[in-house]
C-alpha cells in the first residue's frame, strides 16, 4: 500500500489463509519501515481507526472474489 497522508511511504502486505469450518480465516499484516518520528507518530495513532474502514472493504471485496461462481 502507498500512503500519502500523515507521511509519505509504502507499506507491504502479507495474507495468511486458513481453514476455518466451512470458510477460510484471512489475516492480513501490513509491515513497513518507519524513521523515529513515524514511530512515535504510530504509537499515539490509532491505525485501526485510520484505515480500517479500507481493510474491511478489501477483505469484502475478496471474499467476494473468492465466493463468485465461474
Amino acid at each position: 500500500m502507498d500512503f500519502v497522508k500523515p507521511f509519505e511511504g509504502t507499506s507491504n502486505s502479507d495474507f495468511a489463509f486458513k481453514p476455518e469450518g466451512d470458510g477460510t480465516a484471512v489475516t492480513w499484516t501490513m509491515s513497513a519501515h518507519h524513521n523515529f518520528i513515524e514511530k512515535a507518530f504510530c504509537l499515539v495513532m490509532n491505525g485501526k481507526k485510520m484505515i480500517g474502514d479500507d481493510l474491511e472493504k478489501g477483505l469484502a471485496q475478496m471474499k467476494a472474489l473468492a465466493e463468485q461462481k465461474s
